[in-house]
């Protein structure tokens, strides 16, 4: 996995306020609590998380089953759209999500980009009551 990011470049962005703004999205319906902070770990080795949402319980959707821990969490980064999601992707793997577990509606982590840059991501995400909730929250 590529990062344009090393500790030095991200105390960067932090003090002088750079960067692309981002909030992401995560969710996981098994393992929830131990995929949660894993990935939580791995996105703030890589990113200026600012802030982190509460975790809530949200019944799944979608073809998924059981119940989903989310948060959201923002900040900055100097990684391009393409390259923030390739390593949200990576970071799902590291997680422990497989093509084939999600096939069966099993989702150790899934990370969605909701925001970048100012531009709005997920469209349909944004009308779910508990993002709604836990936006109020950054």
């Amino acid at each position: 996995m590529k990062t344009s990011l090393t500790d030095s470049s991200k105390q960067s962005l932090s003090s002088e306020g750079q960067g692309c703004r981002f909030i992401l999205a995560l969710g996981s319906n098994a393992g929830q609590e131990e995929a949660m902070a894993l990935a939580l770990r791995l996105l703030s080795r890589h990113l200026d998380v600012e802030k982190r949402t509460k975790a809530v319980w949200t019944e799944a959707v979608a073809g998924a089953t059981g119940r989903f821990l989310n948060c959201l969490v923002s900040g900055r980064t100097a990684m391009g759209l393409a390259e923030l999601n390739a390593f949200a992707k990576a970071v799902e793997r590291q997680c422990g999500r497989t093509s084939g577990e999600a096939a069966a509606g099993l989702i150790r982590m899934d990370i969605d980009i909701m925001e970048y840059g100012g531009a709005r991501l997920h469209a349909a995400d944004w009308e779910r009551t508990y993002i709604k909730q836990l936006m109020r929250e950054l």
